[in-house]
């Protein structure tokens, strides 16, 4: 009985002896290089290689390989020499060698954007069986990282890290630089482009086919045309004209050789104005008026492309035309301009309400008023407060402060140009002057504009008086010095009896110039 249960001992000690070197030996097998990304098709060029660092040969025979979104490919009976390595090429068919075994079954390509690849000793696959692990990935993209916790728990990989492949150029591979760190994307290199040109002083060589052997350097004289340059494709996009002292929102495009988006590209922009940026989607604020070359310069590896386009800077033609205060009040937006204006992400605010920001593509056309209601808005307009226009940036484009006259259900306050009435309400039409309040007093007014955070006065004023009251109006509008708005007045007060007055006068003139030349002509005859 003692007996038994010594054997039965030492037998589990020299298993877990024999686990321990099996795995010691198998930890000496890293994945060492992979190729996701091939140039042209995918499909029969990708390879993943693996390499025996130690010193004792390995049967392969059930050791399983997974490519991430691929499934898994078991090892035929193979021997694994030390110091050798294999290239496993997938979805594609060979006879199998030493140095290539073929996956022809695979039905799908690795990820080119991000992915991982675990080596696995058995077709049992836990932290115990995995023996090395990479994964690799574009910053922002998707993320593909099936048996990460595995190979984390195994002190393979640090859970959460990747292999940056941003600037990863198609052809390229990842390769193992440093055993040492195989369990860190520190360890890992973007490989050289395949089928690039050898080295300058190795094209200066050639070979003798007689003996094999290398023979002298060409004559200086000698010239090697270099191989016929492929480029990408830039696209710094359509032509635009923005609001001085707004964001402009610029986003470039470059596609690969096979006219694919090409995500890992660099992008410098030369805005035009002295000012230069860098990536795929800029913000640029002009603050001055003009017509600017923007110049932008797409990269990655040894490729480069360049492209341009125009963005036109105006001074803002917006005016607030009306406004209607109450429960159902809205504002009203005006294009004082031949050209089409993208108000997209401009926002409205009333003294302290909340702004409302434009949805995307907000489009004001030429010369045309947008209305904008309190229920859009989702505040209610006051009868006095200040009213706000705002550049997508939050900066103040144009500020009214007014006071606002007691008004009818039909009427509004109206911008003519020049000065502010009340006026017969004409949502979304050309305000109608003409029908304009008799009850109205106008005398000066004081306009002011904000631009790229540069402030110009202009002061005229309002006095918009209605029965029992008197408003004053402050207008925020233009920051041009030589756009005076001129003040008229005018006397608008109540008629005395129903406006007959000087009729009555020049009756009455009429009848006192009539008797006295009776009287002087009786005077005369008399004589």
């Amino acid at each position: 009985m003692k007996k038994n249960a010594i054997i039965t001992v030492f037998s589990a000690l020299l298993l877990s002896l024999s686990f321990q070197l099996s795995h010691a030996d198998v930890g000496d097998i890293a994945i060492s290089e992979i190729l996701f990304d091939p140039v042209s098709a995918d499909t029969g060029l990708e390879y993943i290689i693996i390499k025996n660092f130690g010193a004792e040969n390995i049967g392969m025979a059930g050791w399983d390989l997974y490519p991430d979104g691929i499934g898994y490919f078991t090892f035929p009976d193979f021997l694994f020499g030390a110091g050798k390595q294999v290239k496993i090429i997938l979805r594609s068919s060979g006879d199998n060698d030493e140095t290539n075994i073929y996956h022809s079954t695979a039905t799908s390509n690795m990820g080119n954007s991000s992915g991982s690849v675990a080596l696995f000793s058995s077709t049992t696959h836990n932290k115990d069986s995995i023996v090395s692990f990479v994964r690799y990935q574009k910053s922002g993209s998707t993320e593909r990282k099936t048996w990460e916790s595995t190979a984390a728990g195994a002190d393979l990989w640090t859970a959460g890290t990747f292999i940056d492949i941003s600037n990863l150029v198609e052809g390229q591979s990842i390769l193992l630089e440093n055993l040492s760190q195989k369990s860190s994307a520190q360890g890992w290199i973007l490989q050289t482009l395949e089928n690039t040109q050898p080295p300058l002083e190795e094209q200066n060589t050639i070979i003798d086919t007689n003996n094999n052997s290398e023979s002298s350097s060409l004559p200086s004289t000698a010239y090697f045309n270099p191989l016929p340059a492929e480029k990408i494709k830039a696209y710094a996009g359509k032509d635009i004209t923005i609001l001085v002292g707004a964001e402009a929102n610029l986003i470039g495009y470059a596609e690969d050789l096979k006219g694919e988006s090409l995500d890992g590209a660099r992008f410098l922009w030369n805005f035009g104005d002295g000012s230069i940026g860098e990536g795929k989607s800029v913000l640029h604020i002009y603050r001055f008026p003009g017509v600017y070359t923007v110049f932008m310069d797409s990269s990655v590896g040894i490729y480069s492309a360049s492209d341009t386009m125009k963005v036109t800077a105006i001074e803002s033609p917006l005016s607030i035309s009306e406004i209607k205060s109450g429960t159902n009040g809205w504002i009203e937006i005006k294009n004082n301009s031949a050209r089409t204006i993208d108000i997209s992400g401009f926002g409205i605010s009333v003294s302290n309400s909340k702004p409302f920001f434009m949805p995307p593509k907000t489009i004001i056309s030429p010369w045309a008023e947008n209305v904008f209601g309190s229920d859009v808005l989702k505040f209610t307009v006051p009868y006095e407060g200040d009213v706000i226009l705002l550049y997508p940036n939050v900066s103040v484009l144009l500020k009214i402060s007014y006071k606002s006259s007691m008004i009818a259900d039909d009427e509004s306050l109206n911008w003519t140009g020049v000065e502010w009435i009340i006026a017969k309400a004409t949502p979304g039409e050309k305000n109608n002057i003409k029908e304009s309040v008799p009850k109205t007093t106008v005398s000066k007014n004081t306009q002011t504009k904000t631009i790229a955070n540069n402030s110009i006065q202009k002061k005229t004023s309002i006095i918009a008086s209605a029965p029992n009251k008197i408003s004053n109006n402050i207008v925020n509008l233009s920051d041009d010095p030589s756009n005076q708005f001129s003040a008229s007045v005018v006397d608008l007060s109540p008629k005395l009896f129903g406006g007959y007055l000087w009729l009555i006068i020049g009756i009455g003139g009429g009848v006192v110039a009539g008797f006295l030349f009776l009287v002087i002509k009786r005077i005369i005859s008399s004589n």
